[in-house]
């Protein structure tokens, strides 16, 4: 009978067909248990790898969490091993960049701040990008980033106006901008950073009461402070003049904590400290400290809306 064609012959005799080589038996034939074994693992082997480079270029656009984190503005820093684990639970990407630049430039590298910020604000997983002064020395800047996930963060990096701002402000800059890296204790969820308005500046900006306060805790107390400081902004978010109460917590170092306060005046901020829950936090953290609390006061320039900063406590 005539030959078949070969898409009509059986699958084994179309692979044996295929597999002939220089008029030798089919390789089919000459297979033994262990090399179909070994043709098994090798299939296991690519297809892995071929699903692991799928999963790192899907995972940090979806939200699922990267072993690696570029830091900031194209730097590619790898995390380390340690650190790799608290990255792959990390609920908030926020960044805190910090700025010195040349007395007599505030005014231009505030434009180009401002411009970067605007765009920012644009980028589906930005949910703050706070542009902030130092009160009391005028030539040093604040840089609040805060992203859902890491594609997010490394979409912002890629983008033209992220380096239009690197390459404008690099005149401006006395020393080279440093970033640090916090993730959110409180509020919970990334998303409750986001402004509860659409609108987040007005042509003469009104300025609040914010102040960053660094706090060393001693090791093993960590927990511990969790709990009071937790405690503590669940009802200072609640205070009537109060904009924002967020925690967040180094991921470089565990033992080292950042609260963001921002009142509505600085009356209001006193008043907070007279509340009872903030008394009782102060003396039930009182003994947790490695160190003195540092707080640093800043001007705010975006937002510069009340709406922009405050949010709704029954979100959080």
């Amino acid at each position: 009978a005539a030959a078949r064609p070969l898409f009509q012959r059986p699958l084994v005799q179309r692979l044996q067909a295929q597999l002939h080589i220089s008029g030798q038996p089919p390789l089919l034939r000459r297979w033994r248990p262990s090399g179909m074994l070994a043709l098994v693992a090798a299939l296991c082997v690519v297809l892995f790898s071929a699903a692991s480079r799928l999963t790192a270029f899907v995972a940090p656009r979806l939200g699922l969490g990267s072993p690696l984190l570029a830091t900031h503005s194209g730097t590619g820093d790898r995390v380390t091993s340690s650190t790799a684990l608290r990255v792959s639970a990390r609920v908030a990407y926020i960044s805190v960049v910090e700025a010195s630049i040349n007395a007599g430039s505030e005014d231009a590298f505030l434009e180009q701040t401002m411009k970067l910020a605007r765009r920012s604000m644009q980028e589906p997983s930005c949910q703050r990008y706070d542009v902030l002064q130092r009160s009391d020395e005028p030539t040093r800047f604040a840089i609040v980033e805060i992203y859902r996930n890491p594609g997010g963060v490394q979409d912002h990096e890629a983008s033209q106006h992220c380096k239009d701002w690197q390459s404008a402000s690099a005149t401006f800059l006395v020393e080279t901008t440093t970033v640090q890296q916090w993730d959110t204790i409180f509020p919970d969820r990334a998303s409750s950073y986001a402004p509860s308005a659409l609108l987040l500046e007005r042509p003469v900006p009104e300025y609040f009461d914010v102040t960053h306060v660094f706090v060393d805790v001693v090791p093993g107390q960590e927990e511990a402070f969790i709990k009071a400081t937790r405690m503590n902004a669940e009802r200072s978010v609640r205070e009537s003049d109060n904009l924002r109460f967020d925690v967040m917590r180094s991921l470089d170092d565990p033992t080292k904590f950042l609260l963001v306060e921002v009142y509505l005046d600085v009356k209001a901020a006193v008043a907070h400290k007279a509340e009872a829950h903030y008394v009782l936090w102060r003396k039930t953290v009182k003994g947790m400290m490695a160190s003195p609390r540092r707080a640093v006061k800043y001007r705010n320039h975006f937002p510069s809306l009340p709406a922009g900063w405050d949010q709704d406590p029954n979100t959080r």
